[in-house]
């Protein structure tokens, strides 16, 4: 150890609101294989409202000599750091996470690094490995694909370390360039601060055979990075103090701007021009100007041809960067291509861009595929796409994709959606590749991408699909299709399973026992697999109730299973009625891949895909199983952002109203009529009459007051200052207005507040009072729509089941304009609350507590012109909802 400094490794903490994961992040410290004794753990504890300074304190009692804690009032991260720095005495210094955790061996190995480059580098990076709600290495780590070695920034200035948490930094270095974080830089201040010490030398050490586990979380109050666009400080602020910042430095002391820094500034401002629009209400037009304004700026400053090295970036994006750079480019064609042309010769060509297949149908004549091109902003007055197959091209069939894509509210690129349909002839193979024609000018297409639903994945070379007789495979940009024999087929799932073993990314070990036992179960299954399901962590929706009536319809060779959290209130109930399952559980995993109908009353993502984020491994196993989307309620807004086709591959679509029909046939959700079912909802037939006088309380969310949704669980984490939201201010307003409590005191009743799932985990941060009973998850709503009089709502489809009831409904909409303005999950459709709604809409306080008080006072009727537009409005008013789906999922089947 050198006597200078009586610890080989300072590692610094900041702690703030960490106590699920602190022990963790210590103990991975304390369990290094260098030994405890060689490390100075400084934790500075960021004025933090939870446990976690008592966890600080706890562990530096026990470890007196090695382990440090500061506590000092909220500043930020980049302070933590900072006061750490004052009082770091070892060699080498480290800026861990107190979320992630180190290999046992991380310090170990940086070390024996560090001795043997003793003068060459001031900065060692490790790798950074995923885990907790993420897995799979960072995006960065192909710097290590060489192993551990010293790399010359000069000559490899893609070989970029924006964070500190995965480096060991020489101290010296620190305290010679007095290096401090930027307190001002909420975001990117670790790249801020590493970017000056890393040009003193332009050299990067790199040190393989161990890891830094970046944690992604899944619960808890959400990180930094998961919170970050939804921040002002993300915007202006960043550019000022980042890149520009660095900018400015570099060329005041180096007289230039190195290589490596600038492909630093391209790949994190990639995530910038990514953002399809600026947030709403966030920044004014005058701040998105300047913003845009300084972005030009940036690039300017960053040579082309690390623009275009951006490995992560698509060309649409790099075509709009230089866009901002240059201004329009010059446009010429070449054989089979039309280039884009900036400056003296810095080119982007059409056939740079993917087309992406979403859908591929495999007969065993015929072979139909649907996707669409990605097309740069070029002019041209006619087009045709198509595939060629071994040699003969066959034109397809264009299809409306929709709106272009954005980068910060400009448009960037075109779709040209297509489907074409191919013979085939099974003593051939067949080659297949894509191209398009603007103007009578050949585009061959030399990239491809794939959408959710598409069976063949590109992430493995040796994914394959097989189906009705043939194998389908990549080969590069083409799409190759083989007659199936049974030696292929066992020779494609080996090489797909040794693939996944050497890969092994996005969980592609985990893979492996999964495929071979769905395949044995397959040899063995006899009857048909039904899964349904309501949310992750409840029932009582239009799942249970399908559920229910199908445990007694008793499906002939079917069984039957409904999915729910085991911690969940309503899974022993069920239980007692059939085959319940545990959504987390790895038998609901298979039984997903085994399965023939997927039928839940939710569309999240999880639902539809249990292997979500790492479903490379599963992608042709997926392509087996329909979903019947029961919904939560009707759709009355726009919806078709989320539940389109290409995002949902909906099978069986239900609906409950001839409006709401329409509106998706016409919308841009592109399902057919054999798809979108008008049935009518099954929790419908449960709905019955047993009035008290009693008024419900049932607005729905917002997903721009929330940060991030728990897979494990389906709780959704507020976002910071929900308390002074214009929600929480109205609600917690409305039930505690003096004037509404004395009326329902006044007239006997009694309010219950029950607002979205979403947000019922949070209900306690509103203010209770006597008279206003709060909901809880376990209440059902059908037992609310029973006894309740009246009900009242902002946005909710709740209330089309209390209007099925025919019972009146008031509308309290405070905040129309920002609820619309897209931040939400859906904007506006069809239904238009003033001319088609049940019941008067109200915009302030005064007028809904006026509002409800005038119904107490008439026994809270249903007006007759509410009633008529109700009559007017459901397809019907019967109990034989559950029959209808369950003839349409027969239908399915025939």
């Amino acid at each position: 150890m050198n006597r200078d400094y009586p610890y080989i490794f300072s590692l610094i903490m900041a702690v703030y609101n960490v106590e699920l994961y602190l022990k963790e992040a210590i103990e991975s410290v304390i369990a290094q294989s260098i030994g405890i004794d060689r490390i100075q753990l400084i934790l500075v504890d960021d004025g933090s409202p939870d446990n976690s300074g008592a966890i600080c304190d706890a562990y530096a009692a026990k470890y007196p000599d090695n382990i440090f804690v500061i506590h000092k009032e909220n500043g930020g991260v980049s302070s933590a750091r900072n006061r750490g720095l004052e009082i770091a005495q070892g060699q080498y210094v480290n800026f861990m996470d107190s979320d992630d955790k180190l290999s046992r061996n991380a310090c170990k190995k940086a070390y024996e690094f560090l001795q043997a480059h003793p003068n060459e580098v001031d900065v060692v990076s490790i790798p950074m490995v995923f885990f907790d709600g993420a897995t799979g290495d960072h995006m960065l780590n192909y710097k290590f694909a060489n192993g551990s070695r010293v790399i010359d920034l000069k000559e490899e200035p893609e070989a970029i370390q924006l964070a500190v948490n995965s480096t060991f930094i020489r101290l010296s270095s620190i305290r010679q360039l007095h290096a401090q974080f930027n307190p001002k830089l909420l975001f990117a201040e670790d790249a801020a601060f590493l970017q000056p010490i890393l040009w003193q030398k332009e050299k990067l050490g790199v040190v393989a055979g161990c890891k830094y586990l970046y944690r992604r979380r899944t619960s808890g109050p959400a990180s930094a990075i998961q919170m970050s666009a939804a921040k002002k400080e993300w915007w202006l602020d960043y550019l000022t103090h980042f890149p520009l910042y660095l900018i400015d430095r570099a060329k005041r002391e180096l007289g230039q701007v190195p290589r490596f820094v600038q492909y630093t500034l391209a790949y994190d401002l990639q995530w910038r021009v990514r953002q399809s629009r600026f947030p709403n209400h966030l920044l004014d037009e005058a701040e998105q100007q300047e913003y845009l304004r300084l972005l030009s700026e940036c690039y300017a400053n960053i040579d082309d041809d690390l623009i275009l090295a951006q490995r992560h970036t698509q060309p649409m994006h790099k075509h709009s960067v230089l866009c901002r750079k240059y201004g329009q480019a010059q446009r010429k064609v070449e054989q089979n291509d039309i280039a884009l042309v900036f400056g003296k010769d810095t080119t982007i060509r059409l056939s740079d861009c993917a087309v992406t297949l979403d859908f591929l149908k495999l007969g065993e004549d015929s072979c139909t595929l649907e996707g669409k091109f990605c097309v740069l902003p070029i002019s041209y007055h006619s087009v045709g796409v198509g595939v060629e197959v071994n040699g003969q091209f066959y034109p397809g069939e264009i299809i409306d994709r929709g709106a272009p894509r954005l980068s910060l509210g400009e448009e960037i690129c075109g779709f040209i959606g297509f489907q074409v349909t191919v013979p085939l002839d099974k003593t051939q193979s067949y080659r297949i590749s894509f191209r398009a024609c603007f103007d009578g000018h050949s585009v061959d297409y030399h990239s491809v991408a794939v959408g959710n639903h598409f069976p063949v994945g590109i992430k493995h070379a040796a994914a394959y699909y097989a189906h009705a007789g043939w194998i389908a495979a990549f080969d590069h940009a083409r799409l190759t299709l083989k007659p199936r024999t049974l030696f292929r087929h066992i020779g494609c799932e080996c090489a797909f399973l040794l693939d996944l073993w050497k890969t092994n990314v996005l969980g592609g070990r985990k893979a492996i026992p999964v495929r071979l036992l769905r395949h044995l179960l397959m040899l063995f299954k006899r009857r048909q697999i039904w899964l349904v399901s309501d949310r992750v962590n409840r029932a009582d929706d239009n799942g249970e109730a399908l559920f229910l009536y199908l445990l007694e319809k008793k499906p002939e060779n079917t069984d039957v299973y409904f999915l729910l959290s085991r911690n969940s209130e309503d899974y022993p109930r069920l239980a007692e009625q059939g085959n319940v399952v545990d959504f987390s559980s790895m038998r609901r995993k298979i039984l997903h891949l085994l399965c023939d109908y997927n039928i839940s009353s939710s569309g999240d993502e999880f639902i539809v895909n249990p292997f979500s984020g790492h479903q490379e491994g599963y992608r042709d196993l997926l392509d087996s199983d329909r979903f019947v989307f029961l919904q939560h309620g009707v759709i009355k807004d726009d919806l078709s952002g989320w539940l389109n086709r290409y995002s949902k591959n909906i099978s069986g679509f239900v609906v409950s109203a001839i409006p709401e029909y329409q509106s998706i046939l016409d919308g841009n959700y592109y399902y057919s009529p054999n798809e979108v079912w008008l049935t009518g909802l099954p929790r419908f037939d449960r709905l019955y009459h047993q009035e008290e006088n009693c008024i419900a309380l049932m607005p729905t969310w917002r997903k721009y007051l929330m940060m991030a949704l728990n897979n494990e669980t389906g709780i959704w984490s507020l976002k910071d200052g929900f308390e002074q939201t214009a929600y929480y201010r109205f609600y917690n307003g409305l039930i505690n207005d003096p004037r509404l409590l004395r009326a329902l005191s006044e007239h006997g009743y009694r309010m219950i507040f029950m607002p979205h799932p979403n947000i019922m985990p949070h209900i306690d941060r509103f203010q209770k009072n006597d008279q206003v009973i709060f909901g809880s998850l376990n209440m059902k709503y059908r037992d609310i729509y029973s006894k309740c009089k009246l009900v009242l709502t902002d946005y909710s489809s709740a209330v089309f089941d209390f209007a099925y009831l025919r019972k009146p409904v008031i509308y309290t909409q405070f905040d129309q304009e920002e609820f619309f303005a897209g931040e939400h999950v859906y904007t506006k459709g069809y239904f238009d609350y003033g001319r088609d709604g049940f019941g008067e809409v109200e915009t302030d306080l005064e007028g809904t507590v006026n509002r409800i008080i005038e119904y107490m006072e008439n026994g809270c009727e249903l007006k007759d012109k509410y009633r008529q537009r109700i009559d007017n409005f459901y397809a019907f008013n019967d109990r034989n909802n559950c029959e209808r789906v369950y003839q349409k999922i027969m239908e399915l089947n025939s």
